[in-house]
């Protein structure tokens, strides 16, 4: 039973790992640009649903943005924003 409970916690760990990416990402890119984008993530790209300004401004700061993400969750989770 000791085991079973010790795999299951790595699907915990999955399922919310999506959720804090999502947020990390709206946190630094309204530190950089002042603005919390509307953002969905598939696999390690970066979707950005909002106005063409908005878009416009964190894709100026599109490699600041990845960096901090990455070096703030200690992993490479997030490669592009699109």
């Amino acid at each position: 039973m000791d085991n079973l409970s010790g795999f299951l916690k790595k699907f915990k760990y999955l399922l919310h790992s999506k959720e804090v990416v999502e947020k990390t990402v709206k946190e630094i890119c309204e530190k950089n640009i002042g603005v919390s984008p509307d953002i969905k993530i598939r696999n390690t790209t970066c979707y950005i649903k909002n106005t063409g300004p908005v878009k416009s401004q964190v894709f100026i700061n599109k490699d600041r943005i990845i960096n901090e993400v990455n070096s703030a969750l200690g992993k490479v989770v997030i490669t592009d924003l699109r």
